[in-house]
């Protein structure tokens, strides 16, 4: 009780987003859906242009159409302009081109979040879907948390020497992250049979060379910095560990990862980055202009300041309708290469060891900086979404319950404890009954809790509903004890009590409580695996809370009921 106690005193309890609140966040979906009309359909021209289409947007599926339709229907994950779709097509068919999202996609994407915000549905997340398009998410994390498993998409991508390799429409199993002493936290992983052929011939005479590892790279946006942040950069790629030296040539960043045991070859980072100062000067603003009519460029990133107002003014670099092309600002931060590597999606970029160079392998690790870090991206790569996701609003959510609700299930669980122990003094007349039985329901509270806390949070918090698992296990443990101290007291004729110790009588009524316990343990455990959400919670908590009192808090009871009794 005592260590419990401890642990529930130093990190409090995981209270649910009933108690302690969390998160909301509207979630924007993008998509665009492809028509293509046939003047007489063939089933083979249309999975011809599915695979062009996938070629290009690998998060690309087919849509039902009702049937006698002379079309198909494609949906890209993302948002494409008709613009980069078009010449994918042959130019006999007529194309049409929305930007809507299907309630299919609407229902994966939901799906995927609530797994990783959620997994075991004993959080309390709620979400819903706001029209054709909007997700809105109620989740028991801090917005910092919240906005990094809700709003990265999970799309990975390894190059090698500059080249693409692995997409991770490839891999096929993303294993629990473990860790090593030589690899440190890890994710393992597996792709498919095309991957690896992929992966051979890429890494044919690469050995030493860096697998760079992005998650989520903005591939169609252009970083604009300024000089500030090309000096804090230079500096502060010197002083990494990681990487020896790091520089900006044309128009990309070039790291060059420290040797230990590789050959240290430099490497591009795959985002176009331009230094600007204080003027977008004709050469970048024809290069802007030129992606943007060709469909590539969907975000401007810029670190600094001094420059985003220009941007808004060149009329060229509208969109249709007048919009200005999103424009991401960032202050420069004092760790600059983090900061570069944190917009650009690079997650790691391991040396390519000489057993694998070459080779047609299946299995490969992504290195984290923890093992907490390697769980989170394990989650987000295990369920990645089929659609690209934005955040378009956030913000703190109070609890539900109310705003020290927490301070007042303390207070009443004090009060009910009171309660108890009036009524059992009440009817057992006696101090050496009534206190060992208030004593030993708050040491199962007190264990429940430590347990509780110690689990981890994405398996249990103590909402409402883990509230209420804990007060049934407290009547239980009433209920029990009650009985313990019936059956030692009154139970049997005179010359059985007589004949029979009082630990003799404590083992009679401890079988029977024991098919009880078991007999609730059980149904727990059914609902545990069978029931959603809320249930499942109270199930666990209940599960818990038996265990230590057929374990722990019965015995300890009858003993010292019994050491008590046999004194007077």
């Amino acid at each position: 009780m005592l260590i419990s106690g401890a642990v529930v005193q130093s990190q409090g309890v995981n209270w649910g987003i009933d108690v302690k609140g969390g998160s909301s966040m509207k979630i924007r979906v993008e998509a665009t859906q492809v028509d293509v009309l046939f003047d007489n359909y063939s089933k083979g021209q249309a999975e011809n242009i599915l695979e062009n289409l996938r070629d290009e947007f690998p998060r690309t599926k087919p849509l039902p159409v009702r049937e006698g339709e002379e079309k198909v229907k494609i949906e890209i994950g993302e948002r494409v302009p008709k613009e980069r779709i078009v010449p994918l097509i042959p130019d006999k068919y007529e194309v049409n081109v929305n930007h809507k999202v299907s309630d299919e996609t609407i229902e994966e994407v939901i799906e995927a979040l609530r797994l990783r915000v959620d997994p075991y549905g004993t959080l309390g997340a709620q979400f819903k879907s706001i029209g054709d398009q909007y997700i809105n998410f109620e989740v028991a994390l801090d917005i910092e948390e919240a906005r990094y498993l809700l709003g990265e998409v999970g799309h990975l991508e390894i190059f090698v020497d500059d080249k693409l390799v692995i997409r991770g429409d490839q891999i096929t199993n993303v294993r629990s992250p473990t860790t090593s002493g030589k690899l440190g936290p890890h994710i393992p992983f597996t792709w498919n049979e095309k991957a690896s052929e992929e992966w051979e011939n890429a890494t044919e005479g690469k050995a030493g060379y860096p697998g760079v590892i992005y998650l989520d790279r903005p591939a169609d946006s252009v970083i604009l910095f300024n000089n500030e942040f090309k000096l804090d950069f230079e500096e502060d790629v010197t002083v990494t560990p990681k990487i020896e030296e790091g520089e900006h040539i044309e128009n990309r960043f070039r790291l060059k990862p420290a040797r230990r045991g590789g050959s240290g070859e430099w490497f591009n980072v795959q985002v176009p980055a331009f230094s600007v100062d204080k003027k977008i000067g004709e050469d970048l603003e024809s290069y802007l202009v030129k992606k943007k009519n060709a469909g590539k460029l969907e975000k401007i990133i810029l670190l600094g300041e001094g420059y985003d107002n220009e941007l808004e003014k060149k009329e060229n670099l509208k969109l249709k309708d007048n919009v200005v092309i999103p424009i991401e600002n960032h202050r420069i931060e004092s760790d600059a290469l983090s900061q570069l590597m944190r917009i650009t999606g690079i997650e790691s970029y391991p040396n390519i060891q000489e057993g694998i160079a070459g080779e047609k392998i299946e299995d490969l690790v992504i290195t984290s900086g923890s093992i907490e870090e390697a769980g989170e991206l394990r989650n987000i790569l295990a369920q990645s979404l089929p659609a690209d996701v934005e955040i378009v609003s956030e913000e703190e959510m109070p609890a539900r319950l109310g705003e020290g609700f927490d301070d007042e299930v303390l207070l009443a669980g004090i009060f009910a404890l009171l309660a108890v122990g009036i009524i059992v003094f009440i009817r057992y007349r006696n101090p050496k009954i009534a206190l060992p039985l208030m004593f030993t329901v708050a040491s199962e509270v007190i264990i429940t809790l430590g347990i509780v806390s110690v689990l981890p949070s994405s398996l249990i918090t103590m909402g409402i509903a883990e509230i209420g698992g804990l007060i049934a296990v407290i009547g239980f443990g009433v209920d029990n004890q009650v009985m313990i101290t019936d059956e030692v007291l009154y139970g049997g004729t005179s010359e059985e009590k007589q004949r029979l110790s009082i630990e003799r009588r404590t083992q009679k009524a401890y079988s029977i409580i024991f098919a009880s316990v078991s007999t609730t343990i059980a149904a727990m455990a059914a609902l545990a695996t069978v029931g959603l959400g809320a249930m499942r919670g109270f199930a666990i908590v209940t599960i818990i809370g038996s265990l230590i009192s057929i374990g722990i808090s019965r015995p300890a009871y009858a003993s010292i009921l019994g050491t008590l009794l046999e004194e007077e």
